[in-house]
């Protein structure tokens, strides 16, 4: 009985953990020199994350808007190597993410050297690597 007791303390104990929540924000310049900014909003349980979010702006024809947003048309599909647009390669990051502590392991120029993460995101993530670990930082305070 002491051990059926203790067990489902444990259990309840675990169900119990709070959900951390943060918002990272990484500024930075663009190639043209236009101040952009990648936003992560995050939840983490046990010191995993359990969901994450990550968005960038992006200036197109002069507004500015999230590379999310755009979808489809902001046009890194048709880039050689590419394995999808910028959204999509960003949905398999974000799903790659989900169980971990939110380490990416990156090459010295920022790529991902992962090979479950390289199957659907070969972007650039130094920036967003620094907004994530931004984000996670704000959940623990």
């Amino acid at each position: 009985m002491k051990k059926i007791n203790l067990l489902l303390l444990t259990l309840f104990l675990f169900a119990c953990s709070p959900v951390l929540k943060g918002i990272g924000k990484y500024e930075f310049e663009d190639r043209n020199g236009e101040k952009q900014e990648v936003s992560v909003v995050i939840e983490m349980k046990d010191d995993e994350i359990s969901s994450i979010s990550i968005d960038e702006t992006y200036t197109q024809d002069g507004e500015r808007t999230t590379k999310k947003r755009l979808g489809a048309s902001y046009g890194m599909k048709d880039v050689e190597g590419s394995k999808g647009e910028w959204d999509e390669q960003i949905k398999h990051l974000e799903m790659e993410l989900i169980g971990t502590n939110g380490d990416i392991d990156l090459n010295d120029e920022g790529y991902p050297t992962d090979e479950d993460v390289t199957s659907g995101c070969t972007i650039n993530l130094l920036n967003i690597e620094k907004a994530i670990k931004n984000a996670i930082s704000n959940a623990r305070k």
